[in-house]
């Protein structure tokens, strides 16, 4: 084997390790992609790419987007290897070694997918599903984040979508699927591990038949203020009830898996969940807001995402965003205080 041949080989083992160990410490991410892609974008900035690493906002450089964005750890360890600075005229790595480490951690330079302008050398923002080969050829291939997606899935018609709070809400979901003969169904799932909800000490998840239902309740039935979620954001608001409980505050927490389930019961069903005397209501979705309105009404508080997501450990971007029981608590005493209702 001839030295070149061993000196690429150890780049591309380099490039391996390096993004390896940096899923690794991560204890997130994709190693596989990166690992079999290796050889391949090696070859491609080693020996096609026109680029200067000193000047890397040369106009005339070629530009290489890495559409599999999930692969990203192979990008910023190619950045790194290659050295390439900052800025022209600057002696700062893009992507130094301690980046690397601090692999989608909140604040880091190498965020889970490729963000344009938050590290250089990264042409193009890109999702992980391949949205980047539009971009590449030249087109304007808009991207959804996924707390964007509900709003779409719910606006178009005859689907009906359907966000389970725990396993035993899936299995329900599945039942009404399976006897779904009328549209499509988008069944919306989470990634992050989620508690299973005691159904003896809370309502069945039968209730999922009936799109919405009251999960949890003041002793006497008759809350002073409603908690409204759906998926992972269900458990935020129990423990919210719990607390709210604890201190005498009468609330309820309304489990809202389908819209269009819920939309299709009758007024009187709908009107014993969400009661219209009740108009103290905190919504929680992380997804975008929009159309929740309808439920909360203008005097209710919405908790939902106003921007863009960004890339971190869970725990962290939810204390970020406000998806924490504490702030749940917050937003129902707001609402009791301005309801004239002292929590």
């Amino acid at each position: 084997m001839s030295s070149q041949a061993q000196l690429d080989r150890l780049c591309v083992n380099t490039l391996r390790t390096l993004s390896i160990d940096a899923v690794e410490q991560a204890q997130s991410g994709h190693p596989g992609t990166p690992m079999g892609a290796a050889p391949t974008v090696y070859s491609l900035w080693q020996y096609f790419l026109h680029y200067d690493p000193d000047h890397p906002d040369w106009p005339d450089r070629d530009r290489f987007v890495l559409s599999a964005g999930h692969a990203c750890a192979l990008l910023y360890s190619l950045l790194h290897l290659a050295d390439v600075k900052t800025a022209s005229g600057s002696k700062a790595l893009a992507v130094p070694l301690e980046q690397l480490k601090n692999f989608r951690q909140l604040g880091s330079l190498c965020s889970g997918h490729p963000e344009y302008g938050l590290t250089t050398g990264v042409e193009t923002t890109t999702g992980p599903l391949g949205q980047g080969i539009a971009t590449s050829v030249g087109s304007e291939a808009a991207s959804l984040a996924g707390h964007l997606k509900l709003a779409g899935l719910r606006a178009m018609p005859n689907m009906m979508v359907i966000r389970p709070a725990d396993a035993n809400v899936v299995l329900s979901a599945w039942r009404v699927i399976m006897k779904t003969t009328q549209g499509p169904v988008s069944l919306v799932l989470t990634r992050q591990a989620l508690p299973t909800l005691d159904r003896i000490r809370y309502a069945s998840a039968d209730g999922l038949a009936q799109g919405a239902y009251a999960l949890a309740d003041a002793p006497d039935g008759q809350p002073d203020i409603l908690l409204l979620a759906t998926g992972s954001e269900v458990a935020l608001c129990v423990a919210a009830y719990e607390q709210l409980t604890l201190e005498g505050v009468k609330a309820r927490v309304v489990s809202m898996p389908s819209w269009e389930l819920f939309e299709s019961q009758i007024q009187a069903y709908r009107d014993s969940v969400l009661p219209p005397t009740i108009t103290a209501r905190v919504a929680v979705e992380a997804a975008s807001p929009f159309g929740w309105e309808r439920y909360t009404s203008l005097h209710g508080t919405i908790l939902a995402m106003h921007t863009f997501g960004i890339s971190a450990p869970g725990k962290q971007v939810a204390s970020h965003f406000g998806f924490e029981p504490e702030d749940v608590i917050r937003a129902a005493r707001a609402q009791l205080t301005t309801q004239g209702k002292q929590p």
